[in-house]
């Protein structure tokens, strides 16, 4: 009888310590989690995405020359303080919104000239047309592809796309499916029907 009274002791008292133990490490967890901050969480998951599409832009054309300069790729983004991480996001965003207005461009009849602004697309829904700045893109026919022109996050204001200073012969050697910068803050994708 004795050992039946200690043998239920020592199980009981177990199953309160693991109860406790369990509840404990419940109201930690639930803790830990109210405190996470999932915009951040989203922004650097964007970050290996933009690396992935992300190339420089030709900065300028040689004289006699079939391929343009290119800038030199900058840093990886492992060590990169906030503002960078947060750019990146919105370089991704900006890539996915470009992309969905360049085939929506893509669509239209090569009859008709393509409108500059991607505010003009009514086939995109209005949140679509716009970068991650809340800008709308300028758009740019290449023969059988569409340049989708950003300001980026710079945000020098231009009147017009004519005044982003990015002609089509620069454009002419981007491959498409890439999100190209130039040093002036612009960046640039490239859509090909598909």
């Amino acid at each position: 009888m004795k050992k039946t009274r200690t043998v239920l002791t020592l199980v009981v008292g177990a199953a309160v310590l693991l109860a406790a133990s369990y509840q404990l490490l419940v109201w930690g967890l639930r803790r830990s989690l109210e405190k996470v901050d999932y915009a951040t969480m989203r922004e650097l998951l964007k970050v290996p995405l933009t690396e992935a599409v992300r190339e420089p832009a030709a900065t300028q054309l040689e004289l006699g020359s079939e391929k343009p300069e290119v800038m030199k790729k900058p840093r990886g983004w492992t060590h990169a303080p906030r503002s960078e991480v947060r750019l990146r996001a919105q370089l991704w965003d900006s890539f996915v919104n470009a992309t969905h207005v360049g085939h929506a461009a893509i669509a239209l009849d090569p009859a008709y000239p393509l409108p500059q602004s991607s505010n003009k697309l009514a086939t995109v829904p209005s949140p679509v047309r716009l970068d991650a700045w809340g800008r709308d893109y300028c758009l740019l026919r290449l023969v059988d592809r569409v340049a989708v022109i950003s300001r980026g996050s710079a945000g020098s204001a231009f009147d017009s796309c004519a005044d982003m200073h990015i002609n089509s012969r620069e454009l002419a050697y981007l491959s498409p499916g890439k999100l190209y910068e130039y040093p002036s803050g612009a960046i640039v994708v490239v859509v090909k029907g598909r």
